[in-house]
């Protein structure tokens, strides 16, 4: 009898603590809630689930009229209702800026259908026209240090990102208006676009991962040299601009069979590349940690964005390359 209370004992003292701690855990618990990058992202509250949609050519674009946080406070705004950014102690126009802020109020006028959101869209697209140049670039008129990257870009620097968002922009503009100056802003966009780094332009390829890869198109939101650092949400972001300039049956004759065909060698080029981004939990900003040999650069916020785009883009395209990981990624920070 000694020996057998012995052996109840302990049990009894398990039973107690397992209990203890159930009531003592939190309601959610994740996987892998000690990595930084996820105690972070549970810390933020970040959410992909508001940009996620069955995305289609001019509609609302990525949910941003009710998702994306385009706050007047947040922004500088000059006479004529424009938004500036501020970069240290000045104040400046940045085309993605303006192309987002064109998007919100264009989400919000399908809604509303008021004349406010209207002329605000119209607005900040026409004064996007104003920033593009006349080989059809979105030019910045400041110069940009990026730490991570070692990169200072002068005054004059492109992205392809902002070269895609336009298209998104246009293609919506001319649906709500039929201004012909709207097809041919965007046409001049896309030329741009597809114009090589080695030209000044944003248009490069996957060589930089994998010599076997040089015919993979890509475009940098973030030119680097020698090196190129594939950027991922800013490339998603200019597909989903190829995307709406090529499937929009009004731009056939405006460089539309072009984007087309683009979008479908981009979407290509980036299932090739798509594990690289996951560093174990979380995924990575760009390719830097391959191409420049670093540690992987990681922005928090990013990797909902990340959660959200390849959701989109597997309901554009049904690749199941996509769809894992989306899967995969929402996992990380999912609770268990």
């Amino acid at each position: 009898m000694f020996h057998k209370k012995e052996k109840k004992q302990p049990m009894k003292k398990i039973l107690i603590l397992v209990l203890l701690l159930c009531f003592a855990m939190p309601h959610k618990i994740y996987a892998l809630s000690s990595s930084p990058y996820v105690k972070e992202y549970i810390e933020n509250k970040f959410q992909y689930e508001p940009f996620m949609q069955d995305y289609k050519v001019n509609n609302d674009y990525l949910n941003f009229s009710t998702a994306k946080e385009f706050k007047p406070e947040k922004f500088i705004w000059d006479e004529n209702g424009i938004p500036m950014v501020k970069y240290g102690a000045k104040t400046e126009y940045n085309p993605v800026t303006t192309a987002q802020g064109a998007l919100y109020y264009h989400g919000k006028y399908l809604t509303t259908k008021s004349s406010e959101d209207r002329e605000a869209f119209i607005k900040l697209t026409d004064a996007l026209i104003k920033m593009q140049s006349k080989d059809g670039s979105f030019r910045y008129s400041f110069s940009h240090r990026i730490p991570h990257l070692k990169t200072r870009y002068p005054i004059g620097w492109v992205s392809g990102m902002a070269q895609g968002q336009a298209l998104s922009v246009f293609s919506r503009a001319f649906d709500v208006t039929k201004d012909i100056k709207y097809k041919l802003a965007g046409n001049a966009s896309l030329t741009f676009l597809t114009t090589p780094v080695s030209k000044g332009g944003p248009m490069t390829d996957l060589s930089h991962i994998s010599t076997k890869w040089k015919d993979q198109i890509w475009f940098e939101e973030y030119i680097t040299a020698p090196r190129n650092n594939y950027t991922l949400n800013g490339y998603i972001y200019t597909l989903l601009g190829l995307y709406d300039w090529g499937y929009n049956p009004e731009m056939t004759l405006y460089g539309g069979e072009k984007a087309k065909a683009l979008f479908q060698k981009g979407q290509d080029s980036v299932k090739k590349i798509l594990s690289k981004y996951d560093i174990g939990g979380y995924t990575a900003y760009d390719l830097s940690h391959l191409t420049l040999k670093q540690e992987p650069h990681v922005v928090g916020e990013y990797h909902r964005i990340h959660i959200s785009q390849m959701y989109v883009m597997y309901r554009l395209t049904g690749s199941n390359y996509f769809l894992d990981s989306y899967n995969r990624w929402k996992s990380y920070v999912e609770p268990v």
